[in-house]
């Protein structure tokens, strides 16, 4: 990357007209960041965490390979990013970034960057303003993003300078005269053919015919585009029939001639087949038809609502007390009904002659907090013009937006009558995780059989019984290692109670398994043996919860894409596949009714592990390590597990023709 590096060495403070005070100072919601580490995740991939984005902790840079990620809350165009030192140590040269530059890389998520490859300058000045000590100045930018990360390749634990608040160390700019902002964007949340929007551009320093308006559908294929007048305002309309019906979002990007992309803001909008406003007209369902109600006769005031994606509408308001709000529905056949509601509302609804129930807004207020307009579901139905009954509740009332009319599938409406047949069969699994109950003192026959017994008669599924894994097994285990048995001391005193229960069950000829699954038997109970696929545990419960064969195989462990090793063994080594299905077929041999891999204990399963990278190398001659999105890893990584489940199909086919039953 091109990089011209100009350093200015001052002894006192230089005081001049900065280029950033011509420029617009940009909101900063949060800066963040990463390492440092000897050895890191590749910085396009590499993500802070939580706890270090907002973080006020004094924080030195680029020290070891550290980065700085910056969070500007929505997408922006950035010009200039300036860096602040706090602590007088190197007279405004900032040696590190001086010899070795840096690095630039942008996302639009967080997640995944994309290195900066245009030239840039980097300007180092000693500090100007009060209590700062060095400024490094990073220009000449056109960066549309949410994030920026800085980074620099360092093998040095030295670094250049450092700032008491990691908030208080970086500033963002924007040149007036190069950006533009879609002040406003109005769009209508439900569209059929066609879309209706109005855009505001504000655009100080640019000739508004050199700019255009696009608008992209969610792959970033363009839907169409429009001229920009010189007053900024843009109100049309386009084509939207080839969307696909349900939630789409779309991007509205304003671009110039001589500059590019200059601005972009996103909406996201329901495409429907069919929209009907008129209450007194009557609809026959459709498949996939929504038919929207936003004009209510009865007593409720009217009031104007502001929506944070942009526009006023109509709405109606009814105060605890009042008269409900009667709503004829007119449509014919299955439809899923729900209201539109704004803010705090609630209320008690009734569908036809259904038993009243009460709703509140719940539905899309994660989409966007701002929009203050969310749905609740009220039920599904088959309609016949039947009345929807409103009842405002609680301190705040209600607001109603719409009543809105999805037209159910044939598929849909059969999963709905199903759905109201009752019960007759088991659909509950209990998952008993083969531990705690020692651990809180059972220690006898009597007790698992109570343990189980709670269950009998209730139409479950499956007892599910954990025969646990590296993590030691708590039946009378000849493969594995019975829990405790390895330990001399105990991390709780429970982990001692439940070796002591378990070792005295299996001294009296009460192998737990065995009891669990029998009495299991004996009250018609179906039950299935529970293998967690990858229960190993860090500090401080490691050398209690972790068998000997944890330990035999220590160096199995999954290496991340950092190259530091997890704390978790590894699929891909043979001999962890190997202790792993010998705890499984021992397992079976008890008679269960079935197997359940529980993979929710613990992913991942495979990492950058020795033998996937030398398969790797040697079949595609690549670098696993610089290569980690690469599909044909990823299936090779897929490809471990998928061969370990089919060994466990093999395993279990052999032991239902030995016990003859599936």
């Amino acid at each position: 990357m091109q990089k011209i590096i100009q350093i200015l060495i001052l002894v006192t403070f230089f005081v001049s007209t900065s280029y950033a005070e011509t420029m617009r100072e940009l909101p900063i919601s949060a800066i963040g960041f990463i390492g440092p580490g000897a050895k890191m995740d590749p910085p396009e991939s590499a993500v802070a965490s939580a706890s270090a984005m907002g973080s006020k902790a004094s924080i030195a840079f680029p020290v070891s390979n550290r980065s700085l990620v910056i969070d500007l809350g929505e997408e922006r165009l950035v010009h200039q990013v300036n860096l602040y030192d706090d602590r007088r140590d190197n007279s405004g040269t900032s040696p590190l970034i001086s010899k070795y530059g840096l690095e630039l890389y942008t996302s639009h998520d967080g997640q995944h960057f994309v290195r900066y490859e245009q030239p840039f300058e980097i300007t180092i000045e000693a500090g100007r303003q009060p209590g700062v000590f060095e400024e490094v100045r990073i220009g000449g930018l056109a960066i549309m993003a949410r994030y920026i990360k800085l980074h620099a390749e360092l093998p040095s634990k030295a670094y250049d300078f450092c700032n008491n608040n990691l908030q208080q160390m970086a500033r963002v700019y924007q040149d007036p005269g190069l950006a533009a902002t879609l002040v406003e964007l109005q769009v209508d949340r439900y569209v059929e053919d066609r879309a209706a929007f109005s855009a505001r551009i504000e655009m100080p320093g640019e000739d508004g015919s050199a700019l255009w308006l696009e608008v992209l559908d969610s792959s970033g294929k363009k839907l169409a585009r429009f001229a920009v007048p010189k007053d900024g305002a843009v109100r049309d309309q386009f084509d939207v029939s080839a969307l696909k019906v349900g939630p789409q979002v779309l991007q509205w990007v304003l671009q110039s001639e001589k500059w590019g992309v200059l601005a972009r803001k996103s909406r996201k909008i329901f495409k429907v087949n069919k929209i009907q406003t008129n209450p007194k007209l009557r609809v026959e369902a459709k498949a996939g038809q929504v038919v929207m109600l936003d004009q209510f006769e009865g007593t409720w005031g009217e009031a104007d609502f502001v929506s944070g994606q942009g526009g006023i509408r109509k709405i109606r308001q009814g105060d605890a007390g009042d008269e409900p709000l009667q709503v004829t529905l007119p449509v014919k056949g299955w439809y899923a009904v729900s209201i539109g509601l704004i803010d705090e509302s609630q209320a008690e609804v009734q569908l036809g002659s259904d038993a009243a129930k009460k709703v509140k807004l719940q539905v899309w207020r994660q989409y966007d907090k701002a929009l203050g307009l969310g749905e609740a579901l009220v039920g599904v139905a088959n309609l016949n013009s039947n009345k929807l009954t409103i009842r405002p509740i609680g301190k705040a009332g209600c607001q109603i937006a719409f009543v809105r009319l999805l037209a159910l599938s044939p598929q849909q409406i059969q999963l709905t009558k199903a759905a109201r047949v009752p019960n007759q069969t088991g659909r509950v699994t209990i998952n008993n995780d083969g531990f705690s109950m020692f651990y809180s003192g059972t220690n006898s026959k009597e007790q698992l059989f109570k343990m189980v017994d709670k269950y009998r008669g209730k139409r479950l599924y499956s007892y599910d019984y954990c025969l646990g894994s590296d993590a030691t097994c708590t039946y009378d285990t000849k493969v594995g290692t019975v829990f405790g048995s390895h330990v001399e001391k105990f991390w709780r005193q429970g982990d001692r109670r439940a070796y002591e229960g378990i070792k005295k069950l299996i001294a009296e000829g009460n192998d737990p398994l065995r009891v669990v699954i029998d009495r299991c038997r004996s009250i018609g109970q179906p039950v299935h043996v529970s293998f967690r696929m990858n229960a190993n545990y860090a500090p401080p419960n490691a050398k209690t919860m972790n068998g000997r064969q944890y330990w035999d195989n220590y160096d199995c462990r999954i290496v991340n894409s950092n190259k530091k090793y997890s704390y978790r063994l590894s699929y891909a080594y043979p001999q962890v596949r190997e202790y792993r299905l010998a705890v499984i077929k021992e397992g079976l041999t008890y008679g269960p009714d079935g197997l359940n891999l529980d993979f929710l204990r613990h992913p991942p399963f495979v990492g950058f592990d020795q033998p996937l990278v030398d398969a790797f190398k040697e079949k595609y001659g690549l670098d696993a390590f610089k290569n980690p999105n690469d599909p044909r890893w990823l299936a090779m990584q897929v490809e471990v597990m998928t061969g370990f489940v089919s060994s466990v199909r093999q395993v279990l086919d052999e032991e239902s023709k030995r016990q003859g039953r599936k």
